[in-house]
């Protein structure tokens, strides 16, 4: 009888920084933005840690301590509430209300850019997904839909920052119904790299004490949020714009695993304080 744990010689063989770009780079249905953010992904974050490994190597244990390692530099990081006000009160007046937009409806940069007035409905405390803009590598601006028919979608805002956005289409946004909510100092597009010179990026984020932050992470700490709040994993996907329930499910994960530690040191403190009969001891 053999025993023992069994590889594919092949896998064996292949590092996992040449199967992913391979991989990238044979998926020609995936759009121009898609493959720079996964060529980025893959040389900033798993390259350096994973890139010469054999995929025959990879275990269970070598993947959490990557994760642990990312979490600690800052990468993927949720804010709380607290935190995200104080971030929107650290950047300049005219761009607050996109920071409380883009965390607490959950959109995506190139969704919150590409905003209307006419996406805003205050009344009914709803945005509308119309539209996305996709800035590439190269600089070159792609306007559009947004790549999923998931990602059309409207969303609910908390009613305590509408009044935020109230103020900020009365003294930022032009009155026609086409005219973009949040636009660079000069009333043109608003870019990602100008947003961030313009907010002082990195300036602020390290004040806050969170320097690995990154804009996305708004709409990842928004997502945490609705989680969090008990939203089903369909409502989940509806807020996200995704069609997949991949990464609704992250989520709902992510937050069963925090509702256990949160019961876990509920526990402790019970232990503490109860007669060992009446903990079953």
């Amino acid at each position: 009888m053999v025993t023992g744990d069994w590889t594919d010689p092949q896998r064996s063989k292949v590092k996992l920084g040449d199967y992913a770009a391979k991989w990238i780079s044979e998926r020609t249905e995936l759009r121009p933005r898609t493959v720079e953010i996964y060529s980025g992904l893959l040389q900033r974050h798993v390259a350096p840690y994973f890139g010469n490994v054999a995929l025959g190597k990879i275990n269970t244990e070598m993947v959490r301590e990557w994760r642990a390692a990312l979490a600690s530099n800052g990468v993927g990081a949720v804010l709380t509430v607290a935190q995200v006000f104080q971030l929107a009160d650290l950047v300049p007046v005219r761009l607050r209300a996109l920071i409380l937009l883009a965390t607490f409806a959950s959109l995506r940069w190139g969704e919150v850019a590409a905003l209307r007035r006419m996406d805003l409905d205050l009344n009914a405390g709803t945005v509308s997904v119309r539209q996305q803009h996709v800035e590439l590598d190269t600089g070159e601006l792609l306007v559009g839909p947004p790549k999923s028919r998931a990602g059309l979608r409207t969303v609910a805002i908390p009613e305590a920052i509408i009044p935020a956005l109230r103020q900020h289409l009365d003294q930022f946004t032009e009155s026609e119904p086409t005219a973009l909510v949040f636009t660079g100092a000069n009333g043109g597009i608003l870019r990602r790299s100008n947003f961030r010179r313009a907010v002082k990026w990195s300036e602020i984020t390290r004040k806050l004490g969170v320097p690995g932050l990154h804009v996305h992470d708004l709409r990842h700490t928004g997502n945490t949020i609705a989680a969090s709040a008990g939203a089903s994993l369909r409502d989940l996907m509806a807020r996200m714009g995704h069609d997949s329930v991949r990464a609704a499910m992250i989520y709902q994960h992510r937050m069963a695993e925090a509702d256990h530690k949160i019961a876990d040191v509920m526990n402790g403190k019970i232990t503490q304080v109860l007669p060992a009969e009446a903990s079953g001891h």
